[in-house]
Formats: C-alpha cells, sequence, structure tokens
C-alpha cells in the first residue's frame, strides 16, 4: 500500500464519490503505481481513505487530461477549475498521470 498525502477537501470529494480520479504529476514515486495497487490517502493525522487504484492514464499535457476525463470525475465544475488548479499545482506542466480509483474504506 502506498501513502500519498493530501487537502481534506479532495479527500472529501474521494470518499464522496465526487472525485473518481487523482491526478499526480509524473515521477520516479508516481509513475510506478499500477491498476491493483491500493492507496492510502491522508490528510492530517486524522483523516484518511484507501483505495484501489482500479487504472492508470498518462498525459502528454494538460489539455490532453482535459479532453479525455470529464471535469465532474476530477471533483470539479467546470473544465476551467480543473486547469486553474492544476497551473497552480504545477506551473511547468509536466506529464501527468490520472489514477481512476474505487474506495475500499474511508
Amino acid at each position: 500500500m502506498r501513502l500519498v498525502r493530501i487537502k481534506k477537501i479532495y479527500l472529501d470529494l474521494i470518499t464522496s464519490g465526487q472525485k473518481k480520479y487523482e491526478i499526480r504529476a509524473e515521477s520516479s514515486r508516481t509513475k510506478n503505481v499500477t491498476t491493483g495497487d491500493q492507496i492510502l490517502f491522508m490528510s492530517g493525522r486524522y483523516y484518511k481513505a484507501v483505495a484501489d487504484i482500479v487504472s492508470t492514464q498518462r498525459f502528454s499535457t494538460r489539455d490532453a487530461l482535459l479532453e479525455a476525463i470529464p471535469a465532474c470525475d476530477l471533483g470539479a465544475e467546470s473544465s476551467q477549475e480543473v486547469r486553474s488548479i492544476l497551473q497552480k499545482v504545477y506551473p511547468q506542466d509536466p506529464p501527468l498521470l490520472a489514477w481512476e480509483l474505487e474506495v475500499v474504506e474511508g
């Protein structure tokens, strides 16, 4: 099981089923996450959820990701909202990984 720290607002969206994908920049730590892995999402010391990775997808840009995954599956109301968040978190526009989640505990 892999540990991923996440803001509580996003953890709440995952556990409610509103956020079906977790997006991460591709790195040596994230590129080895594969279908069937389990992720322990933690926010602070007391808030957590466990999710299975149902599928993984790689996107070379934010725009490619937004063309493939609806904003509502990313816990947002619009593609522009997702784009704005991703620009703040990843200003360099690195390759992105999308992990499709199925919450098993949380």
